[in-house]
C-alpha cells in the first residue's frame, strides 16, 4: 500500500484549466490572434505554453511580455468570479487522509495558487505544497515530483502521483513514481497509456491506495493465523521489556474471535493483520491491533485503526480508547499523530501501560 499521495492541482483539485486557456485566448484576441485549442493541448504535453504558437506567428517578444500580463489579469479575474470547485474533492480528501499523507505538486504560480485557496478547505489536508517557484524545471521534467519525495523522505515505491494531464504523467514516470490519471474533459484526448490506473473521480482513489486489501470479520478458522501474527509482531519487544512477553502474545484468539468484535486484514488471500474491539458502556475499546512484520509500512495498520473509528461511530460512540505498553514508543508516537490523547499510565496485570483516548467527530 502506498504511504504518500502527490496530487497535481489544476484539473485534479480545482477546475481551472479551461479558464487558464480562456484567459490566454482572450488576451491574444486583442492582437487578432486566435489561440488554437488542439495545438495548445499538444504543446502542453511537451511542457510548452500558449506562447509557442504566438512566436511561430512572428509576434515580437515585447508584445508577448505585455500580453502575458494581460492574460494573468484575466486569469485571476476568472479565479475570483467563476465556479472552479470540483464536486466531491473535500469528501475524497477526508477519506484519503485516513490512509496516506498528501502534498500538492503544481505548476501554478504562487500568486494564483493563493487566490484559489483564499476561501477553500483543501490545504488543511496537505503536509506541504510545491508551486512553480519551488523548483527550477517544470513538468514534464521529473524535478517537481523528485522534490516532493525528498520533502517526505520517501522512496518512489512508497508514493503515488495523481494527475490529469499527459505532461504531469510524464513527469511522474520520469521520477519513477506510479501515476493515477483522473478524468478531466479538458485533457481527455491526451495519451495516458503509461498511467498505472485511470479513475473517473478522486473518490475512487481509496481502493487504489488500499491495493486490494480486504477487511472482514474474523472467523474461528482465522484464530491460528491471528495467533501467529501476534507472535511475529510482538516478539521484537520481548528484549525491550526485559524478557517479559507482551500480553497479546499469550491471548486465546479463538475465544476473542468468539466473544469480541475481531477483524482481519487480508492481502492476496492471506491474513496479514488483525483488530480486536470490545464494546463498553461509554466507549469502544481498541483492545488489540497488529500487522505481520512483512506487511508493516504498507498502511495495513492505519487501515485497521481507521476501521476501529468507523466501527465506534457506527455503534453510536463519540470516543474510542486503547492502551499500549510503555516500551512500545513507536506505537505511542503513531497514536498521538492520529489524534489520540494520553489519559494516564498505570501497571495492570503486571504490565506498564499507557492509556489513550480519542474523541470522534460525527461522520
Amino acid at each position: 500500500m502506498k504511504k504518500y499521495l502527490l496530487l497535481d492541482h489544476d484539473g485534479v483539485l480545482v477546475d481551472t484549466e479551461e479558464w487558464y486557456f480562456r484567459a490566454g485566448q482572450r488576451a491574444l484576441a486583442e492582437i487578432g490572434f486566435t489561440l488554437d485549442r488542439d495545438r495548445y493541448l499538444q504543446d502542453m504535453t511537451r511542457g510548452l505554453t500558449s506562447w509557442a504558437q504566438v512566436r511561430e506567428a512572428g509576434v515580437k517578444e515585447a508584445t508577448i511580455d505585455r500580453l502575458r500580463g494581460v492574460r494573468n489579469t484575466y486569469y485571476q479575474e476568472y479565479l475570483r468570479t467563476e465556479a472552479i470547485e470540483i464536486e466531491g474533492v473535500v469528501e475524497a480528501l477526508t477519506e484519503l487522509s485516513r490512509h496516506v499523507r498528501m502534498a500538492v505538486v503544481t505548476t501554478a504560480k504562487r500568486e494564483d495558487f493563493e487566490i484559489i485557496h483564499e476561501h477553500r478547505d483543501i490545504l488543511g489536508f496537505m503536509d506541504f505544497v510545491l508551486v512553480r517557484e519551488d523548483y527550477q524545471h517544470a513538468k514534464p521534467h521529473p524535478e517537481p515530483y523528485l522534490t516532493a519525495l525528498r520533502r517526505f523522505g520517501a522512496s518512489p515505491e512508497e508514493a503515488l502521483v495523481v494527475e490529469d494531464s499527459a505532461r504531469g504523467l510524464r513527469s511522474a514516470v520520469a521520477a519513477g513514481i506510479d501515476c493515477v490519471v483522473v478524468d478531466n474533459a479538458f485533457t481527455r484526448g491526451q495519451d495516458f497509456s503509461q498511467a498505472t490506473h485511470r479513475v473517473r473521480r478522486l473518490a475512487e482513489l481509496t481502493s487504489v491506495i488500499l491495493g486490494g486489501m480486504n477487511l472482514r470479520r474474523a472467523m474461528t478458522a482465522d484464530a491460528p493465523a491471528i495467533t501467529q501474527i501476534a507472535q511475529e509482531a510482538y516478539a521484537p519487544y520481548v528484549g525491550r521489556m526485559g524478557g517479559q512477553r507482551p500480553a497479546p502474545m499469550d491471548l486465546d484468539y479463538a475465544a476473542l474471535v468468539r466473544d469480541t468484535e475481531t477483524w482481519v486484514a487480508e492481502s492476496d488471500g492471506d491474513i496479514v493483520g488483525f483488530l480486536v474491539l470490545i464494546a463498553e458502556d461509554a466507549q469502544l475499546v481498541l483492545d488489540g491491533v497488529a500487522v505481520r512484520p512483512s506487511h508493516q509500512g504498507r498502511g495495513t495498520g492505519r487501515a485497521l485503526l481507521t476501521l476501529a473509528e468507523d466501527r465506534a461511530r457506527a455503534g453510536g460512540y463519540d470516543r474510542i480508547s486503547l492502551y499500549t505498553n510503555e516500551a512500545m514508543v513507536e506505537n505511542q508516537a503513531l497514536y498521538e499523530r492520529i489524534g489520540y490523547v494520553e489519559t494516564g499510565r498505570a501497571t495492570a496485570h503486571g504490565f506498564a501501560r499507557v492509556f489513550y483516548e480519542k474523541a470522534l467527530a460525527a461522520p
